[in-house]
């Protein structure tokens, strides 16, 4: 039967990946910033049909109109460094209102686990502040994987790693430099996948592109059959497979600018053309 997991309850905020909290037990306290989302982790659940019909219950002594929304999700999570991988599992998200002001707001209550309010099952108690304040420590890793992703570096150590889906990083210092929107895509890049149709190709690029104030090193990690690394300038592929760094089984590049890049399991001629599709069989008769 899927229920909480007492000791496993995981916090993300200011964009970071879901990191787990210093918490062990049925009661949960801690301070956090507006706009993060805790996640309480179930535990017997390894399938979508172990948890059909289940829904976390709620409680509430206080604070219930600072929650955005409450489901379960299938997410990978981190241990406290934010770093080592605990896996993916089913967890109940808790997102909490974005705030402007200064107010610490205060969330009181229970939550478990079941498939009716009649059941009992484990349950944890939490006291949550929320507030701009809130002491968080300075984080020195982030996790970008959406189009859309602001960095506020004035939250982060003097150098941080901004893991852009699971095969990209940029390790880069922070000093004096400005928020910046580092949302990006895997989507495959229309004009390049029709030049290209023979090759496996892999995309990640920046809607923003955006730039940093100091030079950074981008770690680009490829697929077994991924010999060919393009940088994306100005629209333009350029030939960087030669910065590929056989200790690290990375492409490394010094660069603090982000455009995209383009993996290739074979060179791309410069000089190819578009192909069309081809027209599918009509089916009529020879």
């Amino acid at each position: 039967m899927p229920e909480l997991d007492l000791d496993a309850v995981f916090i993300a905020q200011q964009n970071m990946p879901p990191q787990k909290a210093d918490h062990s037990g049925e009661n949960f306290r801690a301070a956090l910033l507006p706009g993060s989302t805790v996640y309480f982790s179930i535990k017997n659940a390894h399938r979508a049909e172990d948890i059909s019909g289940y829904r976390g219950i709620f409680e509430w002594n206080k604070g219930e109109e600072y929650v955005t929304r409450s489901r379960v999700e299938y997410c990978e999570v981190f241990d406290s460094d934010g770093k080592t991988s605990l896996g993916y599992r089913y967890v109940l998200a808790m997102g909490l209102t974005e705030t402007s002001d200064d107010v610490i707001r205060t969330l009181r209550g229970s939550v478990r686990f079941a498939d009716r309010a009649s059941r009992l099952t484990p349950e944890i108690s939490f006291t949550i502040s929320v507030g701009n304040g809130a002491d968080l420590g300075r984080a020195d890793s982030i996790y970008c994987d959406s189009p859309s992703v602001k960095i506020e570096f004035g939250t982060l150590s003097d150098s941080v790693v901004i893991n852009f889906h699971d095969f990209c990083s940029f390790e880069v210092e922070t000093a004096g430099q400005q928020d910046i929107d580092a949302g990006c895509s895997t989507l495959p890049l229309t004009g390049i996948a029709e030049r290209y149709r023979a090759a496996d190709l892999r995309f990640i690029w920046w809607h923003k592109r955006p730039i940093f104030d100091h030079v950074g090193k981008m770690r680009i990690y490829p697929a077994n059959n991924e010999r060919y690394l393009y940088e994306l300038k100005g629209g333009e592929l350029f030939d960087i497979s030669d910065c590929y760094d056989s200790e690290q089984d990375a492409f490394v590049i010094s660069t603090r600018r982000l455009e995209g890049y383009v993996l290739s399991d074979r060179a791309l001629s410069p000089e190819a053309l578009i192909v069309p599709e081809p027209n599918p069989p009509t089916g009529a008769a020879a």
